[in-house]
């Protein structure tokens, strides 16, 4: 079953010893009460232990949904490649048939579609659920113009902190609508993400080819703001401009 919980992954030990506690203070203070002169200070301790063990527990519902959650993107990713793997079968198959036909149409045709499937297997290979989601939501949309969108991915992804995820897909969309990726549709212009590591970090690449460049020429001010933004995550931020190009790089520490 997809997403199944893992017993015990809130019910542990140090949950239930903090249930026994606040337990016992509910049941012994108001007796306590009778007795002693402390009846408001004590009702006061009860109340404060009991908003914190309902905040502890939405912490720990909230870690466990999210963890659910990657699981189940987890399982769901090894399903597309799977599929994707048999895709690639097929796809050999026509080609080879394109190839015995000389039929130079098809062929061009199914250079397109393995550029795509490439796209598709880099981005799959991430298996971190905002990541994924991110890039095939922008490969999707890329799809439908005439500009070149490649997406090259290097790194296994086995130390990624998944936590990241969320935290570097807001700044990753800043910069593309600070570089106006959704007016890059020319035949003549590209989009090139370069996705790898090396022994401290992982490194996100985007290099953007326009001769209209889209972004302007204030866009030194913006990206400066995400580089302070990702300075608070802890993630560096670097960008580089030319006549008609423009890079950007997340290094993401391991």
């Amino acid at each position: 079953m997809m997403g199944k919980l893992k017993e015990g992954e809130i019910g542990d030990k140090n949950f239930i010893r903090i249930l026994v506690v606040g337990v016992l203070l509910t049941f012994f203070i108001p007796l306590f009460a009778l007795i002693s002169e402390y009846i408001l200070l004590m009702t006061l301790l009860l109340v404060v232990f009991w908003f914190w063990f309902i905040k502890f527990i939405s912490q720990e519902i909230f870690k466990n949904k999210t963890r659910i959650r990657d699981d189940t993107v987890t399982e769901l990713v090894q399903y597309l490649r799977k599929l994707r793997h048999d895709f690639v079968n097929h796809y050999q198959v026509l080609y080879g048939i394109a190839q015995i036909s000389k039929d130079t149409r098809l062929l061009k045709h199914l250079e397109k579609v393995k550029i795509l499937n490439n796209n598709y297997g880099s981005i799959l290979k991430l298996s971190q659920y905002d990541l994924v989601q991110y890039f095939l939501k922008q490969l999707a949309c890329q799809s439908d113009t005439e500009s070149h969108y490649q997406l090259t991915n290097s790194a296994s992804w086995e130390d990624f902190n998944n936590s990241y995820g969320p935290k570097i897909v807001p700044l990753l969309d800043r910069v593309c609508q600070l570089i106006s990726l959704e007016k890059i549709v020319h035949p003549s212009s590209m989009i090139d993400w370069e996705l790898d590591e090396n022994t401290k970090e992982y490194t996100m690449v985007l290099t953007v080819y326009d001769s209209e460049e889209p972004w302007g020429v204030n866009i030194d001010k913006y990206l400066n703001e995400v580089k302070v933004e990702a300075h608070k995550i802890g993630v560096k931020f670097e960008y580089f401009t030319w006549e008609e190009q423009i890079a950007v790089h997340f290094l993401i520490p391991k």
